[in-house]
């Protein structure tokens, strides 16, 4: 208790603290939907390497700046919000990854894309669509495509780091399959007319694709004959992703008991 008590000072007086630990996990800031609890923003990605040496985690509980942040961004898109409906607004975030609610005290371009993912976020939730789903953001993992892109310019091809917004995996314990869906966000003032509106559609629809070649590419073990022959460690950096954002999906309430017991 002492040592908890001196963890909550240390966040009443800094605005950023840095914690550097073989144990300590991310659930112990993040208690996801807990009212009791005070609300910490979490910057930590998870890896492979992560499961087995130090950890760095960067939180802070200094969100003032960030509801004012975006207040102001929804003031520019004509809504205005309450302290209460800002802090859902960065809640919903959260429960995707601390580091995209920072980019509300980033550029406003940053600013319109973490809005754009919150709005989708709810609005997923509200159509049911995130019901026992795991969800990853693909922008929070950029290392993916990046080592895809490494490989392709030593092979001479040309590749993007193009990507999708979020990836929602469903977990089949019974058939032990996983089943991946791809969203794209988009988050404009306008489309233009009927030309833009399907370039729009073409654009979305190739990241898409190159988001599924990616993901294909590092985890899916019947891509090509033969395997690759780092199958185990790749099934492995999966497995260390996935159990991630289930515990965040079960502290923010996005799975059921049986569900997270099932994945």
């Amino acid at each position: 208790a002492e040592q908890r008590a001196l963890l909550h000072n240390m966040h009443e007086v800094s605005d950023w603290v840095f914690t550097i630990d073989r144990h300590l996990g991310i659930e112990f800031f993040d208690q996801g939907n807990k009212r009791e609890r005070p609300p910490y923003l979490v910057d930590y990605i998870p890896n492979a390497a992560s499961s087995s040496g130090h950890q760095l985690i960067i939180t802070s509980r200094s969100t003032s700046e960030l509801r004012a942040s975006l207040r102001q961004a929804l003031n520019q898109y004509g809504v205005e919000a309450s302290d209460d409906q800002a802090a859902h607004i960065i809640n919903a975030l959260r429960s995707l990854s601390g580091r995209l609610a920072l980019k509300f005290v980033s550029t406003h371009t940053h600013q319109a894309e973490a809005l754009g993912l919150a709005f989708a976020r709810l609005f997923l939730e509200h159509q049911g669509a995130l019901s026992n789903q795991i969800v990853l953001p693909l922008d929070s993992h950029l290392e993916l495509f990046r080592a895809i892109k490494l490989q392709a310019t030593e092979m001479g091809e040309d590749w993007s780091l193009q990507r999708t917004d979020l990836a929602l995996f469903d977990l089949n314990a019974q058939t032990r399959t996983i089943r991946c869906n791809l969203v794209e966000v988009k988050f404009y003032r306008q489309v233009g007319g009927v030309g833009d509106y399907q370039k729009l559609k073409e654009g979305i629809a190739k990241q898409i694709k190159q988001s599924e070649d990616v993901l294909r590419r590092h985890f899916d073990p019947d891509l090509k004959s033969p395997d690759r022959p780092d199958r185990l460690l790749k099934t492995h950096e999966l497995s260390t992703l996935l159990r991630f954002y289930i515990e965040r999906a079960r502290r923010y309430e996005l799975l059921d008991h049986d569900a997270a017991t099932e994945a």
